[in-house]
């Protein structure tokens, strides 16, 4: 039997749904609206889909005209359940709507944290919204510093999975690995346990979000 989160929509909300809806050059910042019906969930949480009661509000970052990172209940729960299993010295690459950071504010076991970003109207547009980090400016591919982190988060890839974009992700996998073997790497994205917590589950008290409750 499929494994359903319901999502209350009067208590629905995450860091993003404050955020001004605004732009810096390519990025910017618009809310749209999910519907009540069946979504699905992607394995996150050990869930294979969400149910909307009615009207959730989404807070979505668009780079020229392409949607960059939505904070929809599969990435927002996600995160968190990235989140706890994070520890020392963090990088996450790809800035995003910054639902990580937010995330990792809770975890004691983190030292410090990293954002490694390629877009310079993402940095402008975000830098105010976010917890305080450092930011590094450059392209994941072109990265040479993985050894200095304890925990390597990455999320760079938007749109629906193809098989070129899980190819680039185990790529990526692969070349943390070799560069930095002790660090913890996870993958948005990747349809792994290992390499992405988020589907492991269970869902914990705290980590289901406002207004969302599970259902068997």
């Amino acid at each position: 039997m499929p494994k359903v989160l319901h999502v209350g929509s009067s208590s629905w909300s995450t860091p993003a749904t404050s955020f001004p809806l605004r732009s810096r050059g390519r990025a910017r910042i618009v809310r749209t609206f999910y519907t009540r019906g069946l979504y699905h969930m992607e394995g996150i949480g050990g869930y294979d889909y969400y149910y909307v009661e009615d009207v959730i509000p989404i807070t979505t970052l668009k780079v020229g005209g392409t949607e960059w990172m939505v904070d929809d209940p599969p990435h927002w729960l996600g995160m968190q359940l990235i989140a706890r299993r994070c520890a020392g010295r963090v990088l996450c690459a790809g800035l995003g709507l910054g639902l990580i950071l937010f995330a990792l504010r809770g975890n004691q076991g983190v030292t410090s944290v990293d954002v490694l970003e390629k877009e310079e109207d993402v940095i402008k547009l975000m830098k105010p919204l976010i917890p305080r980090c450092r930011i590094l400016e450059g392209d994941f591919w072109r990265f040479e510093d993985f050894r200095a982190y304890d925990t390597i988060f990455v999320d760079i890839w938007s749109g629906y999975e193809t098989g070129e974009k899980v190819a680039e992700m185990r790529r990526a996998l692969r070349m943390i690995k070799l560069n930095a073997p002790r660090a913890s790497v996870f993958i948005w994205g990747l349809k792994d346990m290992t390499a992405n917590p988020a589907l492991c589950g269970p869902l914990q008290e705290g980590e289901q979000g406002p207004g969302s409750r599970p259902d068997g």
